[in-house]
């Protein structure tokens, strides 16, 4: 079933085709998530359990914030949280790679981890880039920071399609929010309600376990049990997963950003990017006469997508 990337949607429509477009090709970012998602959910459990002897520690009063286990637990903490973080816009990168892949009608099966060993470290310096314009718009007067949050918000898209750089894309992401500032709201809204709604969900076993346990309303009694029980083991499996629910939540906000991507350029350019796409489908037509596998693929001469270029594997 063909996918209709460039058309005009309503604010719900963008969610609903979100999750149509993860429903048709699911199997784009199947693998690439399964290498990452394992090591994510592991991570989460070694440091349920580190946080667990944390806890014990305190609690027991014999916590040395000298000792080498406290350096290697609090070490290790921090280790996973910047992974997570690059993990987390590794996700979202597969999400949009994905899409990109179906709109380049591109079929080479490592395609989605191509992009995410080429694209990963600008994105992220995006990402640090458009954090920092809307929290420095946040500290003057708060409303400049919830613009420029919405404003910057397509310059992930316009980074991974129109491969600009992280200037351009954050100049580009602006020129598309014009005009659509509200539209970008409510898009952002509903998915972040899913995704809260989703992560809720996940939550609540662990919560209802911790709760049975007392670690809500008489943590000092849990934590100065000796030894690890079985029952936080079963906690900081739950949690693990969580993690992992969280990583395949960030893949579907990659995939969100890019349906809204090209709804704004639909509703702002609708004209040019029809002329765009005839332009494209009649270089796919001209391919399909060359039996050679990427001898022109019709892309130009863009290294991302000239699979005779050295770099591409």
């Amino acid at each position: 079933m063909s996918f209709v990337l460039q058309k005009d949607r309503s604010i719900s429509d963008v969610l609903v085709d979100t999750i149509q477009f993860v429903k048709h090709h699911y199997k784009l970012m199947l693998t690439p998530m399964l290498y990452i998602i394992i090591p994510v959910g592991i991570l989460a459990i070694l440091s349920q359990i580190y946080a667990y002897r944390i806890m014990s520690s305190a609690f027991a009063g014999s916590l040395d914030f000298t000792s080498n286990d406290f350096i290697m637990i609090m070490g290790f903490a921090a280790v996973f949280g910047l992974l997570a973080f690059v993990l987390f816009f590794c996700a979202m990168l597969i999400g949009m790679g994905a899409v990109r892949q179906v709109y380049e009608g591109d079929t080479a099966d490592d395609y989605v981890s191509y992009l995410l060993r080429k694209n990963l470290l600008p994105f992220i310096g995006l990402a640090i880039l458009y954090g920092l314009a809307y929290f420095i718009g946040f500290i003057f007067l708060i409303i400049p920071g919830i613009y420029l949050a919405f404003a910057l918000y397509p310059s992930f898209a316009a980074f991974i399609f129109e491969r600009k750089s992280v200037v351009e894309s954050l100049k580009r992401g602006h020129e598309l929010s014009k005009e659509n500032w509200w539209f970008i709201v409510g898009a952002a809204f509903l998915m972040y309600l899913l995704m809260f709604g989703i992560d809720f969900v996940t939550d609540l076993p662990g919560s209802i376990i911790s709760f049975i346990l007392g670690m809500g309303t008489n943590p000092e009694a849990v934590f100065m049990q000796e030894g690890i029980s079985a029952a936080y083991i079963i906690i900081a499996v739950l949690s693990g997963i969580g993690y992992m629910i969280t990583f395949l939540l960030y893949a579907l906000v990659g995939v969100h950003v890019a349906i809204l991507y090209f709804t704004l350029r639909e509703r702002k350019e609708g004209d040019s990017i029809a002329d765009e796409m005839a332009e494209f489908e009649s270089d796919l037509s001209d391919e399909s006469a060359d039996d050679g596998f990427g001898k022109d693929d019709g892309l130009g001469s863009d290294p991302d997508s000239d699979r005779n270029n050295p770099d591409w594997r």
